[in-house]
């Protein structure tokens, strides 16, 4: 549950009038410049700070037999940077448009100070984590409370961001269209370490846009930047993923062609801490993608990171994603 944070002097309070007892409500834009990633702990793994700071790549990932191919059956060739100052621009313009006059509301589309479906806390809001949140994310088990993890904190939220831009009631059918789900069966592989999210098929793709979700422990900021490179790859080096030196790099963008190719062209890439969008262009020869983004986290005891402002966080840049791959976002440059 998200609640406003007022303080004295806030924006928050402009339009209230105690004559005629009309409640301060949160704006959207508030909400989401400045939402923040709860930390969550596994007993067995690295801490979620120390892997921000870590420059280690991860441990070596298996070579997966079943996402082996016959020689010239993925057709990537290069991958290629979308500069970031027209990416950061695309982002604002359509959310500066599309965040004015929206507000929290509840089911019945009212506005209220308190939401509870956005699962993220915010520095201009703070979130009421039940017992069972705070005993949940401090005891993650095993790789599905992770999947719930990203679907119920920070996908949902970013689906019910744009609900309300849309002012979609939350039954619609247009409403259920913006939930992802876990998707695994678009490519499968034996321990695999990474998770599929898609959003339903929609009138022009089959997956408008997908996330790939990847713990930190398994792809690190190091392993991240290898992916992000600009980089050609040499005829059959995407069917055999041989090259060890690039195993990760390889593994994922075999992955990402696998699960977008003749369904869609946008994906998503993360770690949790990092955040990175792309596209294929409409031959999947060739990928554009964006720098990587991290995010600014938060603990239990109202503690967080400051990350480097950049003009948007990854969850506004997610929103404009998911807009664009429903073309409901203007195109840009990017």
């Amino acid at each position: 549950m998200v609640r406003s944070l007022v303080q004295s002097g806030s924006d928050v309070w402009s339009n209230y009038d105690p004559c005629e007892g009309v409640e301060p409500t949160l704006p959207l834009w508030t909400y989401l410049s400045e939402v923040q990633f709860p930390v969550f702990s596994r007993p067995d793994k690295p801490s979620l700070v120390s892997m921000m700071i870590t420059s280690e790549s991860a441990p070596q990932w298996p070579h997966y037999k079943e996402l082996l191919r016959p020689t010239g059956t993925r057709k990537l060739q290069q991958v290629q940077r979308i500069p970031f100052t027209d990416f950061v621009r695309a982002t604002r313009e359509y959310l500066d448009v599309a965040l004015r006059d929206v507000f929290l509301e509840n089911e019945n589309m009212v506005r209220e100070e308190v939401s509870t479906t956005l699962h993220l806390p915010s520095r201009g809001a703070f979130v009421d984590y039940g017992d069972d949140d705070v005993s949940f994310l401090s005891n993650i088990e095993n790789e599905d409370d992770l999947s719930a993890v990203m679907e119920h904190y920070v996908l949902r939220t970013a689906s019910e961001c744009i609900r309300l831009i849309q002012k979609l009631p939350p039954l619609a059918p247009m409403s259920r269209a913006l939930d992802f789900k876990l998707s695994n069966h678009l490519c499968t592989a034996h321990h695999a370490r990474w998770d599929i999210f898609a959003l339903p098929s929609d009138a022009s793709n089959i997956v408008p846009v997908v996330i790939l979700f990847i713990p930190p422990w398994n792809f690190t900021h190091t392993d991240f930047e290898e992916f992000l490179m600009e980089q050609g790859f040499r005829d059959g080096s995407l069917d055999t993923l041989e090259d060890e030196d690039n195993r990760k790099s390889h593994t994922l963008w075999a992955v990402l062609q696998d699960i977008c190719r003749s369904r869609g062209h946008r994906f998503v890439v993360t770690n949790y801490l990092r955040w990175a969008y792309g596209l294929f262009e409409d031959d999947y020869m060739t990928a554009n993608v964006t720098d990587s983004y991290e995010v600014s986290v938060r603990d239990f005891d109202g503690k967080f990171n400051s990350t480097l402002a950049i003009g948007c966080n990854p969850i506004e840049f997610l929103v404009y994603w998911i807009q664009r791959s429903r073309g409901m976002a203007h195109s840009g440059n990017d």
